[in-house]
């Protein structure tokens, strides 16, 4: 509901009813991973503050579990939070926190998301040069396999915007190509109704 549809409302009803299953059965690792999500969901809708304990509940979850794997994600969620916030120094704490721990792992998927975080952040900080180079590095991950098509298209779009606020517009139009491209082939192959998580909140 929430990546095909957008529909943040419904999701949040199906984490509820799952939340309520893990708790009973006293699943600490899946009643985390879905605080987790529920706080981002939260967060999406404007909620900041029960966003972020959520998250906060979910990552002392984690921790009590050892799942640094959790911490991690859960760090990027927060991270969002407080974009979404237009809480950039957090947003920034947070995503590099996460990729403290995805940096020492070969998790190409997992690296992209946080570094397309990274992106979104110094665009908005008008870091600029710091974030040009955080995005030519993220280039080389593409090519890694099993990539989803949510963090390519992220990808695409944060930079779109990066090189918008460079006002470099040919390379600028490169992205906006390749993002088009890639909506129209998941449009077509999986009729998903794409679009990138950075262009439904951007301001």
């Amino acid at each position: 509901m929430a990546e095909y549809h957008h529909d943040y409302r419904q999701a949040l009803k199906y984490i509820d009813q799952a939340l309520s299953i893990w708790i009973t059965i006293k699943d600490t690792g899946n009643e985390a991973n879905l605080h987790k999500f529920k706080g981002l969901m939260l967060g999406l809708l404007g909620d900041f503050l029960i966003a972020k304990n959520e998250i906060l509940y979910a990552i002392k979850l984690y921790s009590f579990n050892n799942m640094q794997f959790g911490v991690a994600v859960s760090g990027l969620n927060l991270s969002k939070v407080y974009s979404l916030e237009k809480k950039y120094d957090s947003a920034l704490y947070y995503a590099n926190l996460s990729l403290a721990y995805w940096g020492t792992t070969t998790d190409s998927f997992r690296i992209l998301t946080v570094k397309n975080q990274l992106i979104h952040i110094g665009t908005k900080t008008d870091e600029l040069v710091w974030a040009r180079k955080v995005q030519e590095e993220a280039e080389t991950l593409l090519n890694a396999e099993k990539l989803s098509w949510v963090v390519i298209i992220d990808y695409y779009y944060v930079s779109m915007e990066l090189y918008e606020k460079l006002q470099m517009q040919s390379i600028q139009n490169k992205y906006i190509r390749l993002y088009e491209e890639k909506i129209h082939e998941v449009k077509e192959n999986e009729k998903i109704d794409a679009s990138s998580e950075y262009a439904r909140n951007s301001e």
